[in-house]
């Protein structure tokens, strides 16, 4: 996973690239394209980051990141064929069908 270093967040975060949280999670610019969850995960995980949990995603929204779309995709499974999603207009969780287009943003962990 890559580990971004603190100068470059800080950089990132003046320059309003990404946004960061209470927890210290670096947050990416929402992906231009819907992808069902087992794509946003493969892809997560290629440009070394992950999807963020849905603690995670409530948190954020009460830090004040911003949210443009509605539905983005969690790192969490609910079963063997549904993942849990995050409402990013409400702060709500549901779970969807791992086969459906939904958002996706990804979270660096500084260290």
């Amino acid at each position: 996973m890559y580990n971004m270093n603190i100068k470059e967040a800080k950089l990132l975060i003046i320059f309003g690239l990404v946004e960061q949280d209470s927890n210290g999670l670096i947050w990416l610019p929402t992906h231009d394209k819907e992808m069902n969850w087992d794509d946003s995960m493969e892809y997560a995980e290629s440009i070394g980051c992950r999807l963020p949990t849905r603690e995670e995603f409530k948190l954020a929204y009460k830090d004040g990141i911003k949210f443009c779309f509605e539905y983005y995709w969690s790192s969490e499974s609910y079963s063997f064929d549904s993942a849990w999603f995050f409402n990013g207009f409400c702060c709500n969780v549901n779970h969807d069908y791992r086969s459906d287009p939904v958002s996706v943003r990804c979270v660096l962990v500084l260290e």
